[in-house]
C-alpha cells in the first residue's frame, strides 16, 4: 500500500483542526498550505471541486423502499452472496466496536451493511444505508466513493471529508476485484465516528475484500465445471460441427477438436485458448490504452441464431450478454 495512503502520523491525526483550516482554504479558493493534506485526499478534494459537490452536506440521491432497493441491489446478487460468511462475522465481530461494515457495488452504492447497533442507527443520519450512493462525484471524499475512484485501499478521517456534515466520521475502504480479470467489483468499507479510528479498521476492510474475492473464484470455478459437465457429451461428440461453450459472462470455456478449423474455414483465425483475452462474446476486450476505442472480438462476426442456452433445473447456467440469450455456439459448419 503506498505510505500517502496511510494515516499513522498523519496530519488528520495529530492536527486535524490544520485539515479543516486547509478545506476552508480550498474552498475560498486559495492555496492548501504545503506538506499539511495527503496528496490522495488533496486530489481527490479537486475532483470534488470540479464535480461541484456541496461541501456543506454530503448527497446520496432519493430514498427508496424496500421493493425499489430489492430491485437495485438485484444485479449485484454474486458479490451480495460472496459476502455472506464475511456480513456474517461482521454483525457479531463489531457490535460493541462503535463500528459498522458496508458491502458497495462498483457504482458506490451501499448494498448492505452489518455491525455495532448503535452505529447503525447513527449512520442512518448521514445516509450510510443500503441504497445510498457514495460515490465521490455524489457525496465527496470519503473512504467508499475515493478508494473507488482511485482502486486503492485507504483511510479518510475526519475533517478530510470534502462534505462538512460527515466531518464527525472516520472510515477505511479496500476493492474488491475479479479474481481473475481484476476487474473492479465493489468494496468493503468500515466505518464509525472519529474516535473510532485503528489501524485495524483498514486490515479488516482489506480481509474483507480479500475472502470475498475467494469466495467469489470458488463460485467462478464451480459454475465452469457445472457448464462442462453439462455439455461433456456434446463437446466430445463426433461430427463437423464446431460447439464453442461460454460461461455467462460471455468467456470461452471449452471449444470442441472441430472448432479452430471450423472458424478459420470462415475467416477467423483465432487461438481458442480459454486464457485468450479476445475469445468474448459479450463486447470485445479493451487492450488498448483507455482512451481508444475497446478492440471487437473476432467471435462478434458469429451468427446470433447459432446462440442456444444451457440450462440446469430450469435456470440458465451460461449465458451472452451481447445476444441477451443463454448460449454455447453451435451449428457452425465448414463451408
Amino acid at each position: 500500500m503506498h505510505p500517502d495512503h496511510l494515516l499513522k502520523g498523519s496530519t488528520a491525526v495529530e492536527h486535524p483542526k490544520r485539515i479543516a483550516s486547509a478545506r476552508e482554504r480550498l474552498l475560498s479558493g486559495g492555496p492548501l498550505p504545503d506538506h499539511t493534506v495527503r496528496s490522495v485526499i488533496e486530489a481527490s478534494w479537486q475532483r470534488c471541486l470540479s464535480s461541484r459537490v456541496d461541501p456543506q452536506v454530503a448527497q446520496h440521491g432519493q430514498e427508496f423502499d424496500e421493493n425499489q432497493l430489492q430491485t437495485l441491489i438485484h444485479p449485484h446478487q454474486e458479490l451480495i452472496s460472496a459476502s455472506d460468511i464475511i456480513m456474517r462475522e461482521a454483525q457479531s465481530l463489531l457490535a460493541e466496536s462503535g463500528t459498522i461494515m458496508h458491502l458497495v457495488s462498483p457504482a458506490g452504492l451501499i448494498l448492505r451493511y452489518e455491525g455495532d447497533p448503535a452505529t447503525l442507527e447513527l449512520a442512518r443520519r448521514v445516509s450510510l444505508v443500503p441504497g445510498a450512493d457514495w460515490n465521490e462525484a455524489v457525496a465527496g471524499t470519503n473512504a467508499i466513493g475515493t478508494a473507488l475512484s482511485t482502486g486503492r485501499a485507504l483511510q479518510v478521517h475526519a475533517f478530510e471529508h470534502f462534505c462538512e456534515n460527515i466531518s464527525r466520521w472516520t472510515c477505511s475502504a479496500a476493492v474488491i476485484r475479479d479474481p481473475f480479470e481484476g476487474t473492479l467489483l465493489g468494496a468493503v468499507n468500515i466505518s464509525g465516528l472519529k474516535e473510532t479510528l485503528h489501524d485495524y479498521c483498514l486490515a479488516l476492510a482489506l480481509s474483507g475484500a480479500r475472502r470475498i474475492e475467494g469466495q467469489l473464484a470458488q463460485h467462478k470455478l464451480a459454475q465452469r465445471d457445472l457448464l462442462i459437465d453439462l455439455t461433456i457429451g456434446r463437446l466430445g461428440a463426433p461430427g463437423n460441427d464446431a460447439l464453442l461453450l461460454f460461461d455467462r459472462q460471455g468467456r470461452l470455456v471449452r471449444a470442441n477438436h472441430q472448432a479452430e478449423k471450423v472458424l478459420a474455414a470462415r475467416g477467423i483465425q483465432i487461438d481458442l485458448n480459454p486464457h485468450n483475452p479476445l475469445l468474448n462474446l459479450s463486447e470485445g476486450v479493451d487492450a488498448a490504452p483507455p482512451a481508444t476505442a475497446p478492440a471487437p472480438s473476432p467471435l462478434s462476426r458469429l451468427d446470433p441464431s447459432w446462440i442456444e442456452p444451457i440450462l440446469h433445473r430450469g435456470n440458465v447456467s451460461a449465458s451472452s450478454p451481447r445476444f441477451q440469450c443463454p448460449c454455447a455456439v453451435r451449428g457452425v459448419r465448414p463451408r
